[in-house]
């Protein structure tokens, strides 16, 4: 799934410290560091740090490989919900790092929700395919015309399209449905309502959030989700771009409550 609007590059709000990813199964201990740095809807400050391990990186690439080929929407939503509760135990490193940040800013529920989303946000845009990053290899317009530009960044046969949360964490490489899935995986972990949907027609994915927000919104029986881009920075929840918004074109792939 992706996104078909605006793509942003924000290095200069992204301050990072990378350790080499182990190949193999030699250096199991080694941790592999990220400091963030960026800002929220509002102009605030965030920064921290995080880690994950890299027998982490390689448990959670390894249990990816080993799940079965993608042949209906049903598969997928059981995809991305076995990645996302094999890596849960993982991410302890990211909620320190928000857990700290929501402390010293006293944060509120909605305004917590923001610090997260607009972290991921503002993480620089990288397509993944599962296959080559050969723009005539797709008939899909959007990854053709991204492939063609002069700074797209494109990480290729990753299987399923898709780096699970580890992954990203790891080499901070992510579309939307990385994103998303990474987003619902912790806004679960904080007892959020929240949703992550995808959709065929825009073949793009975000989250939804049941807070009180304005703006656009997925109905789900008694609920309402406000949708939430995650692709991009400048998205509060309620907003996304005209092309993407028919919400009949959406539907849950993940439910938290």
């Amino acid at each position: 799934m992706k996104i078909g609007g605006a793509i942003v590059n924000q290095a200069e709000l992204l301050k990072q410290t990378r350790t080499r990813i182990p190949d193999s199964k030699e250096a199991l201990d080694t941790l592999i560091r990220h400091r963030l740095t960026w800002q929220g809807y509002a102009g605030e400050a965030y920064s921290g740090e995080y880690s994950v391990s890299a027998s982490q990186y390689l448990s959670s690439r390894e249990f990816k490989q080993t799940q079965e080929p993608l042949e209906t929407p049903l598969d997928y939503s059981r995809l991305v919900y076995r990645i996302g509760n094999h890596d849960a135990p993982f991410l302890v490193g990211l909620y320190s790092m928000f857990d700290s940040i929501g402390n010293s800013n006293q944060l509120n529920a909605q305004k917590f929700a923001e610090m997260i989303v607009s972290c991921v946000q503002q993480i620089p845009y990288a397509l993944i395919l599962p296959t080559a990053c050969d723009a005539n290899l797709y008939q899909d317009e959007f990854i053709s015309k991204y492939l063609a530009g002069g700074n797209s960044k494109c990480v290729g046969s990753e299987q399923f399209g898709l780096n699970t949360p580890v992954e990203f964490l790891t080499t901070l490489n992510g579309d939307c449905d990385t994103r998303s899935l990474l987003i619902y995986s912790v806004l679960s972990h904080y007892n959020y309502d929240v949703a992550m949907l995808n959709s065929m027609h825009y073949k793009h994915a975000l989250i939804g959030i049941n807070l009180p927000y304005s703006g656009l919104y997925y109905r789900n029986a008694h609920k309402k989700y406000v949708l939430w881009e995650t692709t991009a920075t400048g998205f509060k929840p309620g907003l996304l771009p005209t092309e993407l918004s028919d919400t009949r074109h959406w539907n849950i792939t993940l439910q938290s409550k």
